[in-house]
């Protein structure tokens, strides 16, 4: 289960860097977890968090290289 989180965790970072739109980065967080649900069930719930904190962590980098 550690290698999903780190997964997503990365997959959100990515997801932070290439959208810059909160809104569609969101829902872009929403279809990776609900394509997730098909396959883990309520595993999504866990894989939309790391994908919130690794878009979150995005987020805190690219502000500091940005001041």
């Amino acid at each position: 289960m550690l290698v999903y989180f780190v997964v997503f965790c990365v997959v959100g970072f990515i997801v932070g860097v290439v959208f810059k739109d909160l809104k569609l980065a969101l829902a872009a967080m929403v279809v990776i977890s609900v394509c997730w649900a098909f396959v883990y069930g309520p595993w999504a719930l866990a894989t939309f968090i790391e994908l919130v904190l690794g878009y979150a962590v995005a987020k805190v980098i690219t502000r500091e290289i940005s001041k």
